[in-house]
């Protein structure tokens, strides 16, 4: 029984532990929240989601569909998510710079913690 206990309560830690994190994915100098992306995708018409087949940064074949993130006004790099041909699972995030279709780099998944205020 005690042995049970604690790996409930090591598994309970580690569940709260990934709640109070945040995840982005990281693209050269800017950060977009998952949500952000979730919403951009969300927001794409059924009519263009069936995008260019393209692989992703560990080989997979997925669906390129341009994404509508913007870093900044002046910035001019196009977002593209590579997703899953029948889930529509996200694969991979990437930027393509000035909008150049064939010079992509693929966004990381950067965990960042919750900082809480020490008043």
């Amino acid at each position: 029984m005690k042995i049970f206990n604690l790996s409930l309560t090591i598994a309970l830690c580690g569940f709260l532990e990934n709640v109070s994190a945040i995840y982005v994915y990281a693209c050269k100098n800017y950060m977009f929240t998952m949500t952000a992306v979730d919403e951009a995708i969300a927001s794409v018409p059924h009519s263009h989601m069936h995008g260019k087949f393209a692989k992703d940064s560990r080989g997979g074949l997925g669906r390129k569909i341009k994404i509508p993130l913007h870093f900044s006004d002046e910035d001019k790099m196009g977002v593209y998510v590579i997703l899953e041909t029948y889930t529509n699972n996200i694969m991979d995030v990437m930027v393509h710079p000035d909008g150049e279709p064939h010079r992509g780099k693929f966004c990381r998944i950067k965990k960042i913690e919750d900082e809480e205020d020490d008043d």
